[in-house]
């Protein structure tokens, strides 16, 4: 993208879009309050795909459905998925110390905190 390589634009173009419609369609199904984005092609590329993806979804939700919904990039990059993982849990098992739980065996799992630190460390704050 940076060298401005006409495929991969075009590759990144349309996976953003393929996204912004699958967000659409997340958000006619579920209305959650945000969506959040992450991995380490969305923290790469966010200024490349997140207003398309942003557009594809907004163009194709039901009328009234993005009402005070946001679609924002993870802070995570690719720890985005744990806290898909806590969320979930959370929804299923909503107790204080269940979640409590929870949180402390992700953080347990090897590497996480190195993970965790290298990404606070390289990230400059928004």
């Amino acid at each position: 993208i940076r060298r401005k390589d006409k495929f991969t634009e075009k590759v990144v173009d349309e996976a953003a879009q393929y996204i912004g419609l699958a967000v659409g369609n997340l958000i006619n199904l579920l209305s959650p309050e945000v969506v959040a984005l992450g991995g380490g092609v969305i923290e790469a590329l966010e200024q490349e795909m997140m207003p398309t993806i942003t557009k594809l979804a907004r163009d194709h939700v039901l009328p009234g459905t993005m009402k005070g919904i946001e679609i924002i990039p993870s802070k995570l990059g690719d720890n985005a998925g744990y806290g898909f993982v806590l969320e979930t849990l959370l929804a299923f098992h909503p107790t204080k110390e269940y979640w409590e739980d929870a949180i402390r065996r992700v953080e347990a799992r090897p590497g996480f905190a190195d993970r965790l630190a290298a990404k606070s460390s390289s990230t400059s704050p928004r």
